[in-house]
């Protein structure tokens, strides 16, 4: 008999711990909830800003619309904080 085995969303996983301290998360609907999830256990969600360079030249021209809404809605509603991606370090001589 094959055995089954049930993925539980991230939400829930998260919530039965342990995890670290701050969970980063790229935008998506995992911002909007894991600040929900993860109420009162004192870790805290931080949304992580895409810069417009990470997108493909093919990308859509709404993609860094949608992704910058979805970012500026979590930060809103939930008071997550942003967090800019790492510049390269510039090289060294």
């Amino acid at each position: 008999m094959a055995r089954r085995t049930f993925s539980l969303p991230l939400e829930l996983i998260a919530r039965r711990g342990p995890i670290g301290r701050t969970v980063l998360s790229f935008p998506s609907p995992v911002v909007h909830t894991l600040p929900l999830a993860l109420a009162g256990t004192g870790v805290r969600v931080a949304v992580c800003d895409i810069d417009p360079n990470w997108l493909t030249d093919t990308a859509s021209p709404r993609a860094q619309g949608f992704l910058s809404g979805a970012t500026g809605r979590a930060r809103d509603v939930h008071r997550l904080a942003t967090v800019s991606p790492a510049q390269p370090s510039p090289p060294q001589t």
